[in-house]
């Protein structure tokens, strides 16, 4: 029987016990040992609990843990993955070659990069070999020594150990350079140190050459910028020297003589500096072409005659030839293929010795997709050069021999920026010549056939019936060139090779119309030759004598006058300038004014032009030029009042001609005001700059400011027609190119042809437009002197400006050149005291002789000669007119007034008076008038 009820129980058991039941009756210490063993018994039970507890609490850490231990293992497994992959990764990309030596030098691990480059399959084809075994197959000897000595370093050292060396890990026989570093390694696992080398490898052998270039590049713009220097203040000094001699000269020559010298040194610096700007465009890739429309053959002879004269100063022979299959007008930027070639005949010009020849050539070379592709060769018989100095020529910063600046002089910049222009161009330019033999520069551009070319030949102009032709020149190539130019106009030529010969053939055949004699010839010159010529006499025979040489023909003119030369043409030679001395010779011309004005008129009826020019006679020009072909034309004195009245009715109007230099508004802030318009026409209709500056930088502002193309003034009127042809899209007769007869006006410094042609012939017209230039030309020198300081700078050089553009369409020549050459020297804000007084000097003689020549001029309409009284009648009457404002009135009387010739108003003072009333100046005309007959005259 358990007893093991704890002490509730037994008390339990102890209380419901049965009084009457003797056994269970105790003795009180037994019952008090009862009691206390069970009170220990439940001590020892709640003690063995507790235990229990705590073991179970334990039992289930320890599960846990087992459990944890099991998940760690786990992830420490996939964390060994994946660092082995990360490992081979590691391998596998680096660009370096990386290798692990054990201390002994064997391989270990390496990336893949030294696979790759040794060419191995894998790394186990070389594992666990050492670095003895396997780099003698790519390192030098000296590199396998040097790698063996860092190692032996580098295993008992904690420093790094860097040397260079060159290997061909590749073997191809092509050295490379590589530094390479070894350190020391190692790595403590368990009790055992694991310990290595590990390598880096690095190629720097394309650095190095960079570096090189760098180097080189350096040192060449250093040498370079010396040189520079060398080439600017050498002119500099020469500037500076010769106007301290000029300034203390006594003698006019002596200054002539320094003034030539500064303006020599002038003109190289200037180009100094251009081909420096030039480069430096390139250099930050803004160096961009500006394509128009031009005339191929135009161009090359602008570009011949600025480099002619420094032939002749070396008395060489300089020639020229042209293809005739080269359309007549291409598009591209002419400025640019000019600056090419003049740098090319430069150089020839420069690197050939006297007496030599120097030669361009054009050459077609056909056409793809309205493309055309021509090619210019320029050889001479210079000094050559070596094939070792060629691969220099085109390089930015460099030259072809140091030797060469000191020696002939420039910037050697100049073959750089044309290889820049000539690819641009979509061509290639090269050389091709051997040292002491002289050389050939040929370069290849392309250029889109243009719109306005022209094909008709001149047979089709100009009838030559049966005009017979000699050529008389020492150079055969001269006498060949001749004959082919002649064929294009479907015409023969007879040559001789010295006079001897052309006098044979005179015997022979009898005088011929036309001959071309070159003046320098051995034995009998030309003119010696011209003197027999013109003494043979010919009832038939217009015997023309045309000397032709490359010889400032100032220099043989008088001598050559006296001996009958009637005409001069220069060298080089052109096709059109030949037929233009035959045409001016004969002065046949099939169609007469009358039938030019005929052939527009009404070809342009329908279209209106919205003209902005600020100067009236600017105006009047273009409203006469126009005036036959019956276009509409609106004026706009200034750029404001072009973009207000384009504004207001912008669907009336065909196309603009903008001038440029305009009060309120000039030009380009118009042009750009109305290209902003948010209607359809104010982002179509052509806008066409006139402007007498034309410089690339002018063009390409009006361009930029959103204007369509370019018309220099003075004003060409073939070019005028032909803008209007391009942008109004229609097809004009091409009878347009018909010459308007010369007229036999001789006035000094002034084209009267020129200005008469502006006018579309109108001889009567341009006349009288002339005078009231004339009468506008400021004679007084006073106001001109007080403008000519720094306050009034801006505004005088923009008068100069505006005149030199009315001077121009005028035909002034004398006074366009003048001002011209007053406007360079003024660009920097230079002021000039002596070329400003030259200026109004050739105003004052400007004015005289217009006005003297028109005066007794037998063009001009022939008038009634008035009295006194009548005269006297009328200025009273228009007195009236004015007082109260009546144009009609006014209009009326100067009517009137110009009808007649007065003894005591001069045609100038009518004119000015007809110019006053016309401007509305009525104040003006008021006083002007009131003051003379005030003071009892009439207008003295």
């Amino acid at each position: 029987m358990s007893y093991y009820r704890g002490k509730e129980g037994v008390r339990t058991i102890i209380e419901n016990r049965n009084d009457n039941d003797k056994s269970w009756q105790l003795a009180d210490d037994e019952k008090s040992n009862l009691l206390n063993e069970i009170n220990r018994l439940n001590r020892e039970l709640k003690k063995n609990m507790r235990e229990l507890r705590i073991t179970n609490s334990l039992l289930d850490k320890l599960t846990k843990a087992s459990d944890a231990k099991d998940v760690l293992a786990t992830s420490l497994a996939d964390a060994n993955i994946k660092q082995r992959a990360y490992t081979y990764m590691l391998l596998k990309s680096c660009s370096n070659i990386i290798i692990l030596f054990d201390n002994d030098g064997r391989f270990v691990l390496s990336t893949d990069a030294l696979m790759v480059s040794t060419n191995t399959p894998n790394f186990d084809y070389i594992k666990n070999l050492k670095y003895d075994e396997v780099f003698p197959k790519y390192f030098t000897v000296d590199g396998v020594e040097a790698f063996k000595a860092a190692f032996e370093k580098a295993v008992d050292s904690d420093d790094v150990i860097q040397f260079d060396a060159m290997v061909d890990f590749a073997r191809t026989g092509h050295l490379r350079f590589y530094t390479i570093e070894l350190r020391r390694a190692g790595s403590q696992m368990e009790n055992n140190v694991i310990s290595g080398v590990l390598a880096v490898m690095t190629d720097l052998t394309d650095f190095m050459h960079e570096k090189q270039r760098a180097e080189f590049a350096s040192n060449a713009k250093s040498n370079f910028l010396a040189t520079m220097s060398h080439e600017i203040r050498t002119p500099m000094n020469a500037i500076i020297g010769m106007t301290f001699i000029g300034k203390k000269a006594m003698s006019l020559e002596r200054k002539d003589y320094c003034l030539n010298k500064i303006e020599d040194a002038s003109q190289f610096l200037l180009g100094v500096i251009n081909d420096i700007l030039d480069m430096s465009k390139i250099e930050a890739n803004k160096f961009e072409l500006s394509p128009i429309e031009f005339n191929f053959e135009k161009m090359l002879r602008q570009t011949a005659n600025v480099i002619s004269f420094r032939a002749d100063e070396k008395h060489q022979k300089f020639m020229i030839y042209i293809d005739e299959a080269i359309p007549r007008e291409l598009v591209g930027d002419d400025q640019r293929l000019a600056q090419v070639i003049t740098n090319l005949l430069s150089n020839a010009v420069k690197f050939t010795p006297e007496e030599g020849s120097i030669t361009l050539t054009a050459q077609y070379l056909g056409e793809e997709n309205g493309v055309c592709s021509v090619q210019i060769s320029v050889a001479d018989t210079g000094i050559g050069i070596s094939r070792t100095q060629q691969a220099q020529l085109f390089k930015s910063f460099q030259q072809a021999e140091s030797s060469t600046t000191r020696n002939f002089g420039g910037t050697g910049l100049g073959l750089a920026i044309s290889k820049n222009i000539v690819e641009m161009m979509g061509g290639n330019i090269w050389i091709e010549s051997e040292l002491t033999k002289g050389a050939v520069f040929k370069f290849i551009f392309k250029a889109e056939r243009g719109a306005d070319e022209i094909t008709q030949k001149a047979m089709d102009v100009m009838d030559w019936g049966t005009v017979s032709f000699m050529v008389i020149d020492d150079d055969p190539a001269i006498l060949d060139y001749f004959k082919k130019i002649m064929s294009r106009f479907g015409k023969s030529c007879d040559t001789a090779l010295n006079s001897d010969e052309a006098l044979a053939l005179v015997k022979i055949n009898g005088a011929y119309d036309i001959y071309f004699i070159d003046w320098k010839m051995p034995g009998k010159n030309g003119i010696a030759l011209t003197k027999e010529l013109k003494s043979i006499k010919s009832d038939t025979r217009n015997n023309v004598v045309l000397m032709i040489s490359s010889t400032e023909m100032s220099i043989i003119e008088d001598e050559a006058k006296k001996a009958g030369i009637d005409k001069f043409l220069s060298k080089p030679l052109f096709p059109s300038t030949i037929e233009a001395v035959i045409n001016e010779t004969f002065e046949s011309v099939q169609h007469q004014t009358g039938d030019r004005q005929d052939n527009l008129a009404g070809l342009l009826a329908g279209y209106r032009i919205l003209l902005a020019e600020d100067v009236k006679v600017n105006r009047e020009i273009v409203e006469t030029m126009l005036e036959p072909t019956y276009i509409g034309i609106d004026c706009a004195e200034n750029g404001a009042e072009a973009v207000r009245i384009f504004r207001e009715s912008p669907e009336k109007y065909d196309i603009i001609f903008m001038d440029i230099q305009m009060p309120e508004m000039d030009g380009y802030e118009a042009a750009h005001s109305i290209r902003s318009f948010d209607f359809p026409k104010a982002k179509t209709i052509p806008i066409i700059a006139m402007t007498a500056n034309v410089f690339q930088e002018d063009i390409e502002k009006a361009l930029a400011s959103g204007m369509n193309a370019h018309i220099g003034k003075p004003l060409d009127y073939d070019e005028v027609i032909h803008k209007l042809k391009n942008y109004l899209g229609i097809s004009l007769n091409e009878e347009f190119e018909n010459v308007i007869p010369l007229f036999e006006m001789k006035i000094d410094g002034i084209n009267v042809n020129s200005g008469i042609k502006r006018f579309g012939g109108k001889v009567d017209r341009y006349l009288k437009v002339l005078r009231s230039f004339a009468m506008e030309l400021e004679i007084d020198d006073t106001p001109m002197k007080t403008a000519f300081s720094q306050e009034n700078f801006k505004k005088t050089v923009a008068k100069i400006h505006t005149l030199k553009g009315v001077a121009g369409n005028m035909g002034a020549t004398a006074l366009f050149e003048a001002l011209s050459e007053f406007e360079k020297t003024q660009i920097a804000g230079v002021l000039d005291g002596d070329l400003y007084e030259s200026i109004w000097q050739r105003m004052k003689e400007t004015k005289e002789n217009i006005l003297n020549a028109t005066d007794t001029e037998s063009n001009i309409e022939q008038r009634s000669e008035g009295n006194d009284d009548e005269l006297y009648k009328l200025l009273n009457e228009l007195l009236s007119a004015l007082a109260i404002g009546e144009p009609s009135s006014c209009e009326g009387v100067i009517k009137t007034l110009l009808s007649k010739q007065w003894k005591s108003l001069s045609d100038c003072e009518l004119d000015i008076l007809d110019k006053i009333v016309s401007d509305y100046d009525y104040d003006k005309a008021f006083e002007m008038i009131n003051k003379k007959l005030k003071a009892g005259q009439l207008l003295a």
